[in-house]
């Protein structure tokens, strides 16, 4: 199963069949599938939900849950989808065939109810199961939990009958034994076994090793579910993502919120949906790493609505490192502005944190970053050169990166500093071909999230990096306050109406409306041809 430890990458037109999702699957880590039917194999996949860097492990694992088996790789290097077959036993096992080693458990089954669900929501259940068995034999469940395609109940419905046709009335004895003589068995296989006693059972084949030496011996071990168990259950690693969804209803309040929390090592994000008679507020939160906090608060209430967006600055010690302030902090040279554009296109919204990328002309910039304690610093970025004929590189004091791939690929390096000061040096020879984005500096060696400089924030309407720009959605203006002065400009034309510097104000129209006092004043008047000077 090795193969499909690589990252899954989606390459599916939607729907698709469960089947042809599976074979799709097996080609992307060169392997064919093997079952000629698979449980469930018309149901079909409306979208990927393989979003987060999944392996193909997890996504085989997921489609092996809906069938209601398991998977393995064949003696043909085919991939198979196992279920436990309840028919006639394939070998007889006896005493004859095993040593003093054989032990064995309490049989498990018949299995008599079976729940697909997600995990933290109550009343998100779908179940099938036998009542009389259940009475008869006492409770033998088996739960299907957080399966990736089935997020909806509809889902569910639409595979479990299929699912519990096969695991209905299993049951098994659980057991442990080295034996000699059946190299041919395969994981799966049903077999009938007899125990110290000669009291005959019916088992599978799950765990099973083999060796050759004058003689075929092996070691088979099948294991036991408890009686109420998970047996098929979605995991990651909890280092990396654990995921919770709530839903709390408070009837005194009236009010229903359901919550969305991911957490990792570095944090967690969290979405908050409140809903009572006066409207819907949604609110997001991201404390990922708890260097940068970025919180968005939508209220949807009769009055209208009313959003609030905020990305407020972290660690990273480079400035300006997405864009966001256009030519700001990147030079040509020591007196020269670099020509920097801000791209924001969805390619670049669909793979960044930050939504915006540096889009390089062509020339070479850069940006000091001085007065830094020495160290390890860590460097992360992703780019995408979008010319194949470009020759891209960034350096960062003495270390040259290559920007080769034409898809988005991600970059991450540990700097060794020793000298107090870092500089970074972005070139390419062609205009326009080359997208960075997420370009993260944080002392370290350690990797994390693309933040904003400590001293900088950007908002929808308000943007903080060398001066201070506030829009008004209003009244289409843009209020800039930069080292050269605090001018207004027109946003619907780009056009400045309005300039103040410690010389004075300039603007093209002023309107007032009750009294103006001036001390001095000359009245420029142009009529026709003819331009009138008056002093008052």
């Amino acid at each position: 199963m090795i193969k499909f430890n690589k990252i899954y990458e989606d390459n599916n037109t939607y729907p698709i069949t469960l089947k042809q999702y599976l074979i799709n699957l097996c080609t992307q880590v060169g392997l064919e599938l093997g079952s000629e039917n698979i449980v469930n194999e018309d149901y079909l996949v409306k979208g990927n939900p393989f979003t987060n860097n999944e392996d193909c492990k997890t996504v085989l694992g997921a489609i092996a849950q809906i069938c209601g088996g398991f998977a393995k790789i064949g003696r043909n290097n085919k991939v198979y989808i196992v279920n436990l077959e309840k028919n006639s036993s394939l070998e007889n096992i006896d005493g004859n065939n095993y040593n003093d080693s054989f032990s064995k458990n309490s049989v498990f089954g018949k299995v008599n109810s079976l729940i697909i669900r997600l995990s933290d929501i109550e009343g998100e259940n779908t179940v099938r199961e036998d009542a009389e068995s259940i009475i008869e034999n006492g409770l033998t469940e088996i739960t299907i939990a957080d399966n990736y395609i089935l997020t909806n109940k509809e889902e569910r419905e639409l595979v479990i009958d299929a699912i519990w046709e096969k695991v209905k009335d299993i049951e098994y004895l659980p057991f442990n034994t080295e034996y000699y003589g059946f190299p041919y068995l395969d994981v799966g296989d049903k077999i009938n076994i007899l125990d110290n006693q000669d009291v005959s059972y019916q088992s599978y084949i799950l765990n099973h090793t083999f060796h050759f030496n004058g003689a075929f011996s092996g070691n088979i071990e099948t294991k036991a579910l408890n009686k109420t168990q998970t047996a098929y259950k979605n995991t990651v690693n909890l280092k990396n993502k654990f995921k919770k969804v709530e839903y709390i209803v408070n009837k005194q309040e009236g009010t229903i919120t359901q919550l969305t929390e991911e957490s990792n090592e570095h944090g967690y994000k969290l979405t908050q949906v409140e809903q009572d008679i006066n409207g819907i507020k949604t609110e997001i939160k991201d404390t990922t790493d708890e260097i940068q906090d970025k919180l968005t608060t939508i209220e949807e209430t009769i009055d209208g609505l009313i959003t609030n967006k905020t990305v407020t600055g972290g660690q990273n010690l480079i400035k300006n490192s997405v864009g966001y302030f256009e030519n700001d902090y990147w030079q040509i040279n020591e007196d020269t502005e670099g020509n920097v554009i801000r791209n924001t296109s969805s390619d670049v919204k669909q793979n960044s944190i930050s939504g915006s990328a540096l889009e390089l002309k062509k020339e070479t910039i850069y940006q000091n970053i001085t007065e830094i304690k020495n160290g390890e610093y860590y460097l992360s970025f992703m780019y995408k050169k979008t010319n194949s004929a470009a020759i891209a590189n960034l350096k960062i004091n003495d270390l040259e990166i290559e920007l080769n791939e034409l898809n988005w690929s991600e970059i991450e390096r540990i700097i060794e500093v020793n000298s107090n000061a870092i500089k970074i040096e972005i070139t390419t020879d062609i205009d326009n071909s080359v997208l960075i984005t997420d370009l993260m500096l944080a002392e370290g060696n350690i990797k994390t999230s693309w933040t904003q400089n400590a001293n900088e924030s950007y908002t929808d309407t308000v943007q903080i990096g060398k001066g201070v720009r506030i829009r008004s959605t209003g009244s289409d203006t843009e209020l800039s306050a930069e080292s050269d002065g605090v001018s207004i400009k027109n946003t619907e034309t780009s056009e400045k109406v309005a300039e103040f510097t410690k010389y004075g104000t300039e603007t093209q129209e002023l309107i007032v409306h009750k009294n103006v006092k001036i001390s001095e004043m000359l009245l420029i008047q142009k009529i026709g041809d003819q331009v009138w000077f008056c002093s008052m």
